[in-house]
C-alpha cells in the first residue's frame, strides 16, 4: 500500500519589524524561522522575541543587515524578519455562523494604499471589530499591510468577498448597513450605532457608488467645518469606529 504524501507546510509569508514579529509569536502564529541581523541590540522586544521563539522551538538565524535589506518587502524590517504560514482564511458565512453576539464589520469598497489599509486594520482590531471585508480583487495582506497593521492581522479576520454578496449576507443576519457619505444630511454623531452594524467606507476620491448607496440601510456623514472636502480613509474609518465604541460605553454606564 502506497504511503500518502504529507503536504509540506510552506512558510511564504514575510513578517517584518519587531512589533509585528512579537505579536505573531504572542498570537501563536505558525512561524518556520526568524532572521535577526548581526549587531542588533538586545532590548526589550528583541529579548521577548528570543525568549518566545526559544519557548516555541522556532529557529532563530543570525544574518547580515545587508541580506535583510535585500529580502525585505517593506524596507522597515528593524533587523527582524520572520517567515510564517499564510494567514488562515474564513468566509463571511462561516464567521457569522460562529458568532451569536453583536457584531461590527467594516467594508472597504476600494483599497488603493497599503499603508492606509494597515492603519485601518490596526484601529479596527483595537476597537474590537469582528472582521474587515475588502473586495475580492484587492491585493489583500501584503508584507507592507502586515507591517503597517503592527500585528493586528494576527487577530483580525480580513475577508475577501464580493461586496454586494457581503451586504446581502449581513442584512439576512440582522446587521444594519451604514454607509459613509460626505453629502448625507444625517450626521454620524446623531445616529444610533449601538448593536450589530456594518460600516461601508468608499475611497477618498470616489466615495460610495450609487448601487452601494442603495444597498445601505442609511447614509451618514462626518461633520466637517474646514475648507478641505475629504478625510484620509483611515482617519474616516477611525472616527466611525470610535463613535460606535463611545456610544456603547455611554450605554453601558446608564
Amino acid at each position: 500500500m502506497r504511503k500518502r504524501k504529507v503536504k509540506r507546510e510552506t512558510y511564504k509569508r514575510f513578517i517584518e519589524g519587531r512589533n509585528p514579529v512579537l505579536e505573531a509569536l504572542l498570537a501563536g502564529t505558525k512561524i518556520g524561522h526568524i532572521w535577526i541581523a548581526d549587531g542588533v541590540i538586545k532590548n526589550g522586544k528583541i529579548n521577548q522575541i528570543l525568549y518566545l521563539s526559544g519557548e516555541k522551538q522556532i529557529p532563530v538565524k543570525r544574518t547580515s543587515r545587508r541580506f535583510l535589506d535585500k529580502v525585505s518587502r517593506t524596507h522597515l524590517h528593524q533587523g527582524v524578519v520572520a517567515f510564517a504560514l499564510p494567514l488562515p482564511s474564513i468566509s463571511l458565512k462561516q464567521l457569522l455562523e460562529q458568532r451569536r453576539d453583536e457584531v461590527c464589520f467594516l467594508l472597504l469598497t476600494e483599497v488603493l494604499d497599503e499603508q492606509n489599509l494597515g492603519a485601518i486594520l490596526r484601529t479596527a482590531e483595537v476597537v474590537g471589530v469582528t472582521a474587515v471585508i475588502i473586495p475580492k480583487g484587492a491585493k489583500g495582506i501584503t508584507p507592507v499591510v502586515d507591517r503597517a497593521s503592527m500585528g493586528a492581522v494576527e487577530y483580525l479576520p480580513v475577508i475577501k468577498e464580493n461586496l454586494f454578496s457581503a451586504l446581502k449576507i449581513l442584512k439576512r443576519n440582522g446587521v444594519r448597513i451604514i454607509g459613509a457619505e460626505a453629502k448625507a444630511g444625517k450626521s454620524l454623531f446623531q445616529t444610533n450605532l449601538v448593536g450589530s452594524v456594518a460600516f461601508v467606507v468608499g475611497g477618498e476620491d470616489k466615495g460610495l457608488t450609487g448601487p452601494i448607496k442603495q444597498a445601505c440601510d442609511f447614509l451618514v456623514s462626518i461633520p466637517m467645518r474646514g475648507k478641505v472636502s475629504s478625510l484620509n480613509m483611515s482617519v474616516a474609518c477611525a472616527i466611525f469606529l470610535y463613535e460606535k465604541l463611545r456610544q456603547e460605553e455611554v450605554k453601558s454606564d446608564d
